[in-house]
């Protein structure tokens, strides 16, 4: 085989890998205490895009939360990535239906990013999103692949809070190899 004709199938491989996995993108956090003096909690999250629908499955799991878990927001942009603080991007006062008055948890909730609710209303109405729930979805996905967001886990006592960066979590080798295996079995049977 001639070099370009390698490179030329490893282009189409990946392209194909892509189309194989369908047009999501998943993030994911562990949580840890804001102020680490004595907090016993911990806990992790993952949220997923579905780009061709705009729906956003946001999953959370916390335990031995000091205080009660009081709200629950993913917040961003931060100005730099993996630090610093920032508003609410979701719905405030907390995301819909999470668990509230609670030490340990899971949660796990669909939403509509095509719905103006799904937004916190600063966030939707903000400078760069005038309103517009697609710029308000696209400005959401850029600071989770900015790695600008995280999930703001509150309770009940200061010292109980979690908080996560989240970061995206790259395709499994198992889905890459089985679509490039898909496309090479396709281009020995043309032969």
């Amino acid at each position: 085989m001639r070099y370009g004709t390698l490179v030329t199938l490893s282009f189409v491989a990946s392209m194909f890998s892509s189309a194989a996995m369908g047009s999501s993108i998943k993030f994911g956090t562990a949580l840890a205490p804001i102020q680490s003096a004595g907090q016993p909690g911990t806990g992790w999250s993952s949220i997923e895009f579905d780009l061709d629908t705009h729906d956003m499955l946001i999953r959370v799991g916390f335990t031995g939360l000091r205080g009660n878990s009081s709200a629950a927001t993913v917040n961003g942009p931060t100005a730099s990535p993996n630090t610093g603080s920032a508003d609410a991007m979701t719905a405030l006062p907390s995301l819909a239906g999470f668990p509230l008055g609670v030490h340990s948890a899971t949660y796990e909730h669909l939403f509509d990013m095509d719905s103006a609710s799904s937004y916190n209303p600063a966030f939707l109405n903000n400078a760069a999103n005038h309103g517009d729930v697609v710029l308000a979805f696209n400005s959401l996905v850029t600071a989770l692949t900015d790695d600008k967001s995280y999930l703001d886990l509150k309770s009940t006592q200061l010292s109980g809070a979690l908080k996560g960066f989240y970061k995206v979590v790259p395709p499994t080798p198992e889905s890459t190899s089985l679509a490039a295996g898909g496309l090479l079995l396709a281009l020995r049977r043309r032969r």
